[in-house]
């Protein structure tokens, strides 16, 4: 199992460089570009989500945890905020009367076999798993 974990500071200016922490942990264990960039998008939303709605762009901590099991072939991406207690997949996201807030949280799920949220310590954790 290899983990990488860092924190960053959540501003809307600052998601290339999340987004190039998660690309450089997809290069060094070789994962197919068509996951990273499945990875990508997840991320992307997320963040967006966490600094627009969770701190309000005021920004804050994220912290980002990294994982890779080989064995089975597993990535798993954890985020945590100390924004106020917002669970991003709770968002209404049924297909039909779709709501433009709902449609990235949407695709997460689609692209993601387990999504899970936590809020625990004053932490809002959100946890992603999809295997290669």
């Amino acid at each position: 199992m290899f983990n990488l974990e860092k924190e960053f500071v959540g501003k809307k200016e600052n998601i290339p460089t999340i987004l190039d922490f998660i690309i450089a942990f997809a290069k060094e264990h070789a994962f197919p570009e068509s996951f990273t960039n499945k990875i990508l998008i997840v991320g992307d939303e997320l963040f967006s989500n966490i600094i627009k709605y969770g701190y309000e762009d005021n920004g804050g901590p994220i912290t980002v945890k990294l994982s890779f099991n080989e064995e089975i072939s597993e990535f798993i991406l954890t985020i945590i905020d100390s924004a106020k207690e917002f669970n991003q997949l709770a968002v209404n996201n049924e297909i039909n009367g779709l709501r433009i807030g709902g449609l990235g949280i949407f695709i997460v799920k689609q692209i993601m076999a387990e999504c899970s949220y936590k809020r625990e310590n004053n932490q809002n954790i959100l946890s992603l798993k999809k295997s290669l």
